[in-house]
């Protein structure tokens, strides 16, 4: 399975998403898509040709708003996540009723395989 992982660049992606992902089960079994490590990619190719899109949405981002309608275009799945203690946009909404909330990388690595 394809998983593109898209976030806003105001969050601590590297450290508190990429790193865990990269060390967990999830990376193990699957292709994960970290769009800030490779040089520019056409993301919208990318989302076309995923089965999931895993976007961490606890900061607003309008890239990542873009990504997400894109992912809706061509019914790719789309699991958000978000910090338990900060709220999502509504914008979120059109892309998703269920935006799943997290504590720690744990969870978050968590919340991805589920989605799986």
């Amino acid at each position: 399975m394809k998983i593109y992982v898209r976030h806003s660049t105001d969050f601590n992606f590297e450290q508190k998403l990429y790193k865990p992902l990269m060390r967990s089960r999830v990376s193990d079994r699957h292709e994960i898509i970290l769009p800030h490590r490779s040089e520019f990619t056409n993301s919208k190719e990318i989302i076309m040709g995923c089965d999931l899109m895993a976007a961490e949405v606890s900061y607003p981002s309008t890239g990542l708003g873009i990504e997400l309608g894109w992912a809706e275009e061509f019914n790719t799945d789309v699991v958000c996540i978000h910090r338990r203690e900060e709220k999502p946009s509504k914008a979120i909404q059109v892309v998703t009723e269920d935006a799943e909330s997290y504590r720690d990388e744990d969870e978050i690595i968590n919340v991805i395989a589920d989605n799986i």
